[in-house]
């Protein structure tokens, strides 16, 4: 059971992406959030990222997997890369089979960077708590998603890159 459920948190932590603020080691505050701008694209970027945590929450897969494209890549931290919707959906059912999700994610900054790309950069929380019982473990972190809008012209996740704030190695314990 413990070795099912750290499988869960690590595959849980591919889905948390864009989830909420997390702790700041820098004394500066963050950036203001970014306003929409209308006819960008960021709007719909937004209305997307909000299915996603919807579908999160909801442990949709189907409705998660559908905010991406056919061949995105998701690049989560201590696991290997993962390319196109099927080779997720196994791994995505499994977590969500496992454990529920209360994802936030906080949008720093969105770059346009072509009327076909958009970066979305910001902070994620997650708190992923075991069906089995158990109580729940909050993960925190960065992320960088990389959007594209599809033939239909729908935007949709091309890359999914994130990290943790859990340090690899803990500099204190380490001396």
């Amino acid at each position: 059971m413990k070795t099912s459920l750290m499988a869960a948190l690590s595959v849980l932590l591919l889905l948390s992406s864009a989830c909420s603020p997390g702790q700041q080691e820098s004394s500066t505050p963050p950036p203001a959030a970014p306003t929409a701008q209308a006819g960008s694209g960021t709007v719909e970027v937004r209305e997307a990222q909000t299915a996603r945590m919807n579908a999160l929450a909801a442990g949709d897969v189907e409705a998660y997997l559908n905010v991406y494209m056919d061949d995105a890549a998701w690049m989560p931290p201590g696991s290997t890369e993962i390319v196109g919707k099927e080779a997720a959906r196994q791994r995505i059912s499994q977590a969500f089979e496992a454990a529920t999700l209360e994802p936030v994610f906080d949008s720093q900054e969105q770059t346009v960077m072509s009327p076909e790309w958009i970066a979305d950069r910001g902070h994620y929380s997650v708190v992923v708590t075991p069906k089995e019982g158990g109580e729940g473990r909050q993960e925190v972190g960065f992320y960088l998603t990389i959007w594209r809008r599809d033939a239909d012209g729908r935007w949709k996740i091309f890359f999914d890159i994130w990290n943790t704030n859990r340090p690899v190695v803990d500099i204190g314990k380490a001396k």
